[in-house]
């Protein structure tokens, strides 16, 4: 069985040290016509060893041809080694020797996506947020209810629904909340960001009441954030396909949507295309999306909204700081009403020491918002 010697790694890791726009350039110029080979190769000999290879590679040079899917330039040096050693003429086993020609081409194709795991994690999520933008249902109806009243919660990062436990305690923070229908709909944005772990992580520690500063891969930290903010925008799209289905299957209901942080994003793009008025209330708790893209995208498309902020809120603070220089999200400041929308501003900063804590105080902010 072929296996690559700790001598073959050392030499190929100082190889991807060395790649350059050059290397780049060849790889983009041939791989498209090693892949015609091997498919052709295919065709006259089917090899489920080779069939994988053309996967594997084809996988490799979707990411690196995706302009829209931010990578490192670590992980573009990967992908560009993997490629470059499958269309390079000088192998650990030549490809001509039947049977056994490409066997050192699969095994570093294989190695270079297990360098990249997380990227290729990324990477679905990316493509299964872009086919939820194409097709919608993207809600998790929780409670269908039988009243004229449906309230959408976006949940974003650090009060994420995991799992079905996680839903029945975001159900009842809302059924907690009053109104005045007696049986309202609950729907929730059904999507987990577990698949960004830098982020995740690096968020979890800054927002503690010390205000740590942890060590932590700043590059890897934005490159999360930038998908994240992609992933939401082609979520809110989706979201946008499901609310326009309720309104035409019932044209007199009234939605109220709730947004965490990041769920700000996913509402900006899906009412930017609704018709004005068609939200009766939106409530914004942390947001980080910030006052241009709320007046631009959502004022006029909701009658009320409530934006529920904390100048304490060192998660949104540092994203802010380090990868949004120049702006300010409405989740750290008040923002002004227009003659479109009537906004109201909730200050929480007394009840919101941590980020977090929004999800623990979400009834009781929304209530202080209605009274």
């Amino acid at each position: 069985m072929f296996t690559l010697s700790k001598e073959n790694k050392e030499k190929f890791q100082q190889q991807v040290n060395n790649i350059d726009k050059h290397d780049e350039s060849k790889v983009r110029q041939n791989i498209e016509k090693e892949i015609s080979i091997l498919e052709n190769k295919i065709k006259k000999r089917p090899s489920h060893k080779l069939e994988q290879l053309i996967e594997n590679t084809k996988l490799l040079y979707e990411i690196l041809s995706r302009k829209d899917f931010p990578i490192s330039e670590s992980t573009r040096k990967w992908i560009v080694f993997g490629l470059g050693y499958l269309i390079s003429d000088i192998d650990l086993i030549p490809d001509s020797i039947p049977g056994i020609g490409y066997l050192d081409d699969a095994m570093i194709v294989s190695w270079v996506l297990n360098m990249i795991d997380q990227d290729v994690t990324r990477f679905e999520y990316f493509k299964k947020a872009k086919k939820y933008a194409q097709e919608g249902n993207i809600l998790k109806e929780l409670v269908q209810g039988n009243g004229e009243q449906l309230i959408i919660l976006i949940p974003g990062f650090l009060e994420n629904s995991r799992n079905e436990k996680e839903d029945t305690k975001w159900l009842k923070s809302l059924r907690s909340i009053e109104h005045k229908y007696l049986s309202t709909g609950y729907s929730l944005l059904n999507w987990n960001i577990a698949y960004l772990p830098e982020f995740s992580n690096t968020i979890t520690l800054i927002d503690h009441k010390l205000s740590l500063k942890p060590q932590y891969d700043s590059e890897a930290f934005g490159i999360e954030w930038q998908q994240l903010k992609l992933d939401m925008n082609n979520l809110g799209i989706a979201l946008l396909k499901d609310i326009k289905t309720i309104i035409k299957t019932n044209p007199e209901k009234e939605i109220i949507i709730i947004a965490i942080n990041i769920g700000s994003i996913a509402v900006t793009k899906a009412l930017s295309e609704l018709e004005d008025e068609s939200i009766s209330r939106l409530f914004l708790l942390g947001a980080t999306s910030t006052e241009d893209e709320i007046q631009r995208s959502i004022f006029g498309k909701s009658n009320y909204i409530y934006n529920i902020y904390s100048t304490n809120d060192h998660a949104i603070q540092f994203i802010y700081d380090n990868y949004e220089e120049g702006s300010t999200a409405c989740g750290l400041k008040f923002i002004r009403s227009s003659s479109k929308s009537l906004v109201k501003n909730i200050d929480a900063g007394k009840q919101i020491a941590r980020h977090h804590e929004y999800r623990y105080e979400l009834s009781s902010l929304i209530i202080q918002c209605l009274e």
